[in-house]
């Protein structure tokens, strides 16, 4: 064992360069797999620490809607530290927050409404503060922001902001009930902080300020202001029991209720949390499984390359099994090294991650220490690079390579270096064929071009096909040019849908038709199961408005298309007939395909049918002066495509006075979050590439080195020296040649594989766009 001893102590001596090489190899492939996992992770939990962070309310809070308000009815309400008694006062309640309603807004064109922090008890929900803090208590002139509101009305922290606002007497125009201009007092407000809640995270929000109580002690008498909402945190498992609680104890000018469109929010991000994690974790897959051919190769040339004293080592009487243990200890300090290093590097990547939606979400950016991935990651390194050089050592001396070193037998490849020129079949033969010390260099060499091209390939396949989705709305089932929404009151729908008909650059116009009972939701019943549904239809005004049909065909009368999402809670298919309970009774309905939602950020959660259809659901033979919800269908937005050759602009521009607020396809929430994932994909191929290069690299380097004795021989035999380059030069491009067809074709696969995974996850259409430059570019560079 002596001799054995100062044999790997001289190997590490003499190849400490190769040694850190090495290293660094096996750090940045179990830095950048660790990284991802713990990103995976950190974007899996992201929305539910902010809600931890945060207090996250279970319960609402609301002012009841009185049938006749008046002035009067206002004054009499609870304080908002008044109604913070009386709720903290209910079993199980752990913590709230009142917020007072305030007639005001820093835009004259924008809605006068803002919110001013009342009392707060206990564990108080609250917006996560992204930058400066919330107003003081007492400071009657600051305010908080949100991100909108700083894009919008460009305010900045630290910086002077006026807000209009209504006066005390204009209680009813705060309501909406009589619209008058706001004759408050302008008031100059200092902004202090950047506030964002679960809202900004998941939809396009409405900017808004947030005052203190200073400001409402301040103003009351002068400005509009009313107790509103209040943010309840309770003991989960007895929301309903509190509801009821809450609902017998306030005023009974409020109403205590779930927080259902806070839910809807969750819903929302979670799904499309779940598409990134998911991301990610193909990423991470990608990564390790790459990481490892390319250093399992480099391990075996590594091992397979210190044969040099082989014979020496057994005249010394070392057998073959300390043989083996030797040949491992040599890349032992490499190994060791590496993994400690991958993790010093994978905490210095953590501030990477999350991206996308879940980094708005995360209330922790920064450093992260993941203890539970980063030692079970070196456990992993350690183990599996340990074995698998163990197993290579073992191998070689199997083969016999401890006494004697033969060179590369015949087979297919030397059939087929046989039949080129001598230049030519040489460099074929140094590709691909083992050498002397039957280390595989070629097969490693073609690994790392196919990792290389198979990276930034399948990257590019899936930024394509996002930036293909993001541009192309019928993807999403918005299959037109220019749209707007109905639901101001203000509107004369009939005019503002008869303008867009009579203009002569607009080829269709449709409006989106929906029942108004019961919040436009029904049961639906399949054969086995039930679910609820909002059944909508597209009443053409003008041209045609078919809904985007993914599989068969668009409804008719007595049919219906659905989401997928609606498909799997029913376990219906294509054919099956389900019945929808209209207010007047059953019905029935056959399923003609699956489509695309659009105007929803659920797009795989789809009821369409023709109007007639829609008719037959809501309640028969009602008043024509009827105000009940179940006897109404409401068109809740109009749709338009324009001409071939008609410019936007001039439409809008046309039809300004008539038509206010038209305007071009809107993306929903959940496709333009996808938009926020950055440059995630690039930096796995960067990566990808890296490690690929460095893997065809150190292959043609070590495979050249190997094969000095046979260049030398065939100089020996009439070859130039020019020659002997050109054997080199053929040995990269078959290298490179083979490896790139192989990564281009495995990217387009893992390209389409991924990219169909995101686009069913948030329910688009799934469209894979090929990059052509890359597929000729990514070849081009390994070879």
């Amino acid at each position: 064992m002596a001799g054995l001893s100062l044999w790997v102590r001289r190997e590490w001596s003499r190849r400490w360069l190769a040694l850190v090489g090495l290293a660094a190899l096996i750090a940045l492939v179990g830095a950048v797999t660790l990284a991802l996992v713990s990103g995976v992770r950190r974007t899996a939990t992201a929305f539910e620490r902010l809600k931890e962070s945060t207090n996250f309310p279970e319960i609402g809070v609301d002012l009841r809607a009185a049938e006749n308000p008046t002035e009067a009815q206002f004054v009499t309400l609870p304080t908002a530290d008044e109604l913070a008694s009386q709720i903290t006062s209910v079993d199980g309640v752990q913590g709230v927050l009142t917020l007072t309603y305030v007639g005001a807004t820093a835009d004259r064109d924008g809605s006068y409404f803002g919110a001013a922090l009342g009392a707060s008890r206990g564990e108080a929900p609250t917006d996560r503060v992204v930058a400066g803090r919330l107003p003081a208590g007492d400071a009657p002139d600051e305010i908080a922001v949100n991100e909108t509101a700083m894009e919008l009305w460009g305010a900045e922290i630290g910086q002077p902001l006026t807000i209009h606002t209504l006066g005390r007497d204009q209680m009813l125009t705060f309501i909406g009930l009589d619209p008058q201009p706001g004759h408050g007092p302008t008031i100059p407000m200092r902004v202090v902080g950047v506030v964002r809640g679960v809202e900004e995270i998941s939809d396009l929000p409405e900017p808004y300020f947030m005052a203190g109580p200073g400001f409402v002690d301040r103003w009351a008498d002068e400005v509009a202001m009313v107790t509103g909402h209040s943010l309840v945190k309770v003991d989960p498992a007895r929301v309903d029991a509190i509801v009821d609680d809450l609902n017998a104890t306030m005023s009974p000018s409020f109403e205590a209720g779930r927080m259902t469109d806070q839910d809807d929010f969750s819903s929302r991000v979670n799904d499309t949390i779940s598409v990134e994690v998911t991301v990610l974790a193909l990423f991470a897959l990608a990564a390790a499984f790459a990481g490892l051919v390319v250093v399992g190769q480099a391990l075996a040339r590594s091992v397979g390359g210190s044969g040099a004293d082989h014979d020496s080592l057994a005249a010394l009487g070392v057998t073959p099994r300390q043989a083996a243990l030797g040949l491992a200890l040599t890349v032992a300090p490499a190994i060791a090294l590496g993994a400690l290093g991958s993790v010093v590097v994978a905490v210095a990547l953590s501030p990477l991650f999350p991206r996308g939606l879940a980094r708005a979400a995360d209330p922790d950016l920064g450093l992260r220490i993941d203890p539970f991935v980063l030692g079970l990651g070196v456990a992993a390194l350690l183990l599996v690079f340990a074995g698998l050089t163990v197993l290579v050592s073992s191998r070689a001396v199997r083969r016999g390579e401890w006494h004697h070193m033969t060179t590369g037998g015949g087979g297919g490849v030397a059939r087929i270096a046989s039949a080129l020129p001598p230049v030519v079949g040489l460099g074929t033969r140094f590709a691909l064929q083992p050498d002397r010390r039957r280390v595989i260099g070629g097969l490693a060499g073609v690994v790392g071009a196919a990792v290389l091209v198979a990276g930034l390939v399948g990257v590019a396949t899936v930024e394509r096909s996002r930036a293909t989705l993001l541009s192309d709305g019928r993807l999403f089932g918005a299959d037109w040019d220019l749209e707007l929404n109905l639901e101001d009151e203000e509107l004369d729908r009939d005019a503002v849908v008869q303008a867009l008909v009579d203009d002569p650059g607009t080829e269709a116009v449709g409006t989106r038709a929906v029942l108004m009972g019961n919040d436009g939701a029904i049961e639906v019943r399949g054969p086995a199961r039930s679910t609820t549904a909002e059944p909508t239809a597209f009443v053409a005004h003008k041209g045609a408005f078919p809904p985007i049909v993914s599989v068969g065909r668009p409804p008719g009368p007595g049919e219906v298309v659905i989401g997928e999402h609606i498909a799997q809670r029913l376990d219906v298919s294509i054919g099956d007939t389900v019945v929808a309970a209209g207010f007047s009774g059953d019905v029935p309905l056959r399923v003609t395909g699956w489509a695309v939602n659009p105007g929803h950020d659920d797009l795989d959660r789809g009821f369409m049918v023709v109007p007639d259809t829609l008719q037959q659901m809501v309640q028969r033979d009602c008043p024509t002066d009827d105000d009940d919800f179940a006897c109404r269908i409401e068109e809740e937005g109009v749709a338009v495509n324009l001409r071939n050759g008609t410019s936007p602009e001039d439409v809008q521009r046309r039809l300004a006075d008539v038509v206010p607020g038209l305007v071009p396809t809107a993306r929903p929430s959940v496709v333009d979050n996808l938009a926020q994932i950055g440059t995630s994909p690039w930096l796995l191929a960067g990566f990808l590439v890296l490690i690929g290069g460095a893997g065809l690299a150190h292959a043609l380097i070590v495979g050249t080195r190997h094969r000095r004795r046979d260049l030398a021989v065939v100089r020996t035999l009439g070859l130039s020296p020019r020659q002997a380059r050109q054997i080199i030069e053929w040995q990269a491009v078959v290298m490179g040649g083979l490896g790139a067809t192989v990564g281009a074709l495995l990217g387009l696969v893992i390209g389409r594989f991924v990219w169909q995974r995101v686009a069913e996850g948030v329910g688009a259409l799934v469209q894979v766009t090929l990059p052509p430059a890359v597929l000729l570019i990514a070849p081009a560079a390994a070879v």
